[in-house]
C-alpha cells in the first residue's frame, strides 16, 4: 500500500492531508493452545497491516515495506518496549479476571481472550478503547 501524497488546496491554501485510518488491536489469551501466542499486537492503517508484536517473539516489526523503508531502528524498539508493557499489563488483567471468577486450578478451566478495540472517542470520557471478552470451558 502506498500512502498518498499531499494534495494541494485551493486559492493558495496550506496543503491537506488525505484522511487515513491508524487501528491497533491487542489479543490476550489465557491460556494458549501450542502455536497460539499469549499476546498479539496488530496495527493497520486503511485496513493494511502495518505492523505485528507477538509474546514469542517479543518484538515489533514492520508488515508493510513502506514502514520498514522510512521508520529507524529507535521507532521499532520504542513501539517494541510499548507492546511488552501492555504484554504485562494484560497478563495482569486476565490474572485478575480469573480471579474474579475463581477460576484457580479445577478441572476444567474457564479460558479467556482479551481483545482490545479502537471505538470513537467518548466526549465524556476521552477513551479510545472497547474492551471484548471471549471466554469458553478449556480442558487443562
Amino acid at each position: 500500500m502506498k500512502v498518498p501524497p499531499l494534495r494541494s488546496a485551493p486559492l493558495g491554501l496550506p496543503p491537506t492531508f488525505t484522511p487515513h485510518s491508524l487501528r491497533y488491536f491487542h489479543i490476550a489469551v489465557s491460556e494458549p493452545s501450542p502455536g497460539v501466542p499469549e499476546f498479539v499486537a496488530v496495527g493497520y492503517v486503511d485496513g493494511t497491516l502495518i505492523s505485528r508484536y507477538d509474546s514469542e517473539t517479543r518484538r515489533v516489526v514492520p508488515r508493510a515495506d513502506w514502514m520498514a523503508a522510512n521508520l529507524d531502528q529507535q521507532y521499532w524498539e520504542r513501539n517494541t518496549q510499548i507492546a511488552q508493557n501492555n504484554q504485562q499489563i494484560n497478563r495482569v488483567n486476565l490474572e485478575t479476571l480469573r480471579g474474579r471468577y475463581n477460576q484457580s486450578g479445577s478441572e476444567c478451566g474457564l479460558g479467556w481472550a482479551l481483545v482490545l478495540v479502537p471505538v470513537p472517542p467518548r466526549a465524556h470520557t476521552g477513551l479510545g478503547w472497547g474492551v471484548l471478552l471471549l471466554g469458553g470451558s478449556v480442558p487443562h
